[in-house]
């Protein structure tokens, strides 16, 4: 929704076809909206002049030269837009959905002199309990007011990011002078209410149990530049798709262990640079569930039993394209 501030004189926000016009002052002067905005209107403008609302970076890169001039910035990605203002260096990204998306305050990480991010600051999160194996923990109200039911297998400590982190966590390309290469062991595990993570290109390690347990995550957004995705590191987390850079060369043991539940499951896609693959990577998945590989067969370096270890192989698909 677009906020119309006061003595704002709006001819017609919305035109023909649902296409969002320039806001105009009293003489007649388009008003320069703040950045959000205008990727907001470029957004809209875009999905109106598509056929079923499917667009690609270009048309959103046309609708924001219209409103900020050609060259003040740069859309990139697929199956999410990165949105770049040349002036401002402020980074965007717009979702599938087209939910506009900001980056998340550098200042609630911690982070080491290797650039791996280690966590959040504890001021940022809420301890629920401490949970034991197989315990059940029911009707746990988390930052929305929202009740979640978490059937609990070895989790690690009991955590709900607080109202102002929100269900979204974009990782930095720098803090400070620091730019973030990594991010270290456990480092978001158990955060339950985190729905969506959004790695940058500078991130070349995502390291073991990353968000291991954090049942509520569905979406992950993963960049060219990274190298290897450690043991269970989304483990027990509620993905639905997940696509691999053409960068990944290391797969961990159990990494989506337990993910890929349920109806509406999307694509999962494996690049052939991928050269290591660990054991039951895709453990708990069933018969029918697929996995798209670019690699025409195995290779050496994967695991016999990378699928699954529960003997629950998913169907697999090789020489798949993305």
């Amino acid at each position: 929704m677009l906020l119309i501030l006061a003595g704002i004189s709006i001819g017609s926000l919305f035109g023909h076809n649902g296409i969002v016009n320039q806001a105009k002052d009293a003489s007649n002067e388009t008003v320069i909206s703040s950045e959000k905005e205008q990727l907001q209107i470029a957004t809209i403008n875009a999905s109106g002049k598509s056929i079923n609302g499917i667009y690609d970076y270009s048309d959103l890169q046309d609708e924001l030269d219209k409103l900020t001039g050609r060259g003040k910035t740069d859309v990139t990605g697929e199956d999410m837009f990165t949105v770049t203002f040349n002036d401002s260096k402020n980074v965007y990204y717009v979702t599938e959905d087209g939910n506009v998306l900001e980056n998340t305050n550098p200042n609630i990480f911690t982070y080491n002199d290797d650039g791996y991010i280690t966590g959040v600051k504890e001021e940022y999160w809420d301890w629920i309990k401490e949970l034991e194996q197989g315990e059940v923990v029911s009707k746990i109200k988390v930052a929305s007011n929202d009740k979640i039911k978490i059937a609990a297998i070895k989790p690690p400590e009991g955590r709900l990011l607080k109202a102002e982190v929100g269900t979204t966590l974009i990782i930095p390309r720098k803090i400070e002078n620091t730019e973030i290469k990594g991010i270290s062991e456990g480092a978001f595990s158990a955060f339950f209410n985190l729905e969506r993570i959004i790695f940058p290109n500078t991130i070349k390690e995502i390291d073991d149990g990353t968000c291991y347990f954090c049942s509520m995550l569905k979406d992950v957004y993963l960049k060219n530049g990274l190298e290897r995705i450690g043991e269970s590191a989304f483990a027990f987390c509620d993905i639905k798709d997940i696509f691999i850079p053409d960068t990944t060369l290391e797969i961990g043991s159990k990494c989506f262990e337990n993910c890929f539940q349920g109806e509406n499951i999307g694509r999962i896609f494996i690049p052939k640079s991928v050269k290591v693959m660990g054991s039951a990577v895709f453990a708990g998945m069933g018969y029918d569930k697929h996995i798209y590989c670019e690699t025409e067969s195995k290779p050496e370096g994967w695991d016999e039993n990378w699928t699954s270890n529960y003997h629950l192989d998913a169907n697999v698909e090789w020489g798949a394209s993305r």
